[in-house]
């Protein structure tokens, strides 16, 4: 029997604003306002639950950087928000997760900077995800080299997995992350077409 898909429109649509440019992820915090990583602006950018800007922060590095300040980005892709209200950004090509803290309303400050061994790739495809769990688990992947990467709440890593395949145990350009409410964690397996659960110990 052939499914049946609902059309459906947008019952909120942010855009046409000279702040937002290429948005690619974004992040609902604990009160309903949003977070987002614009690659174009090289930004992260704080909405509240109408779409309005409160705040934006980051900005351009001329070039790569092997020091880049620490309140820059390089093309920024994966952003959560702990429950604490933590944001973490992957800046993709400074190697690196950034972590915020909102010290006063709308004043985030750098909390910690963790380097990464990883996201070497600088390509249009080569972009991770990141995914913030229950037990304090940040979660990234990372797709040129087909793994994902955890850390504790800290930056202390704490696991990573994976090599090129297909069996249950090996992934292919792994982007997107995302956990469920029984903690597992869920990988888009991008160039095998399919979605993985992993339970993480």
């Amino acid at each position: 029997m052939q499914k049946k898909y609902n059309t459906l429109s947008a019952s909120k649509i942010i855009g046409g604003v000279d702040w937002l440019k290429a948005p690619r992820a974004v992040a609902v915090a604990p009160d309903g306002s949003l977070y987002v990583a614009d690659t174009s602006l090289n930004q992260a950018l704080h909405l509240n639950k109408d779409g309005e800007l409160l705040h934006a922060w980051g900005g351009s590095i001329p070039g790569l950087q092997s020091n880049p300040p620490a309140g820059k980005f390089n093309q920024p892709w994966g952003i959560c928000v702990t429950p604490s209200r933590e944001v973490l950004v992957a800046d993709t090509w400074n190697q690196r997760i950034v972590v915020f803290e909102e010290k006063r309303p709308l004043d985030f400050q750098i909390l910690d900077t963790w380097p990464l061994i990883a996201w070497y790739g600088q390509t249009l495809n080569n972009k991770p995800g990141l995914a913030f769990g229950g037990q304090q688990v940040l979660c990234a992947s990372d797709p040129n080299s087909c793994r994902i990467l955890c850390f504790n709440q800290d930056g202390t890593a704490r696991q990573s997995w994976g090599s090129f395949g297909a069996d249950s145990s090996q992934v292919n350009f792994p982007t997107g992350l995302a956990f469920d409410d029984r903690q597992g964690l869920w990988v888009a397996d991008t160039s095998n077409g399919r979605l993985l659960q992993f339970t993480l110990p």
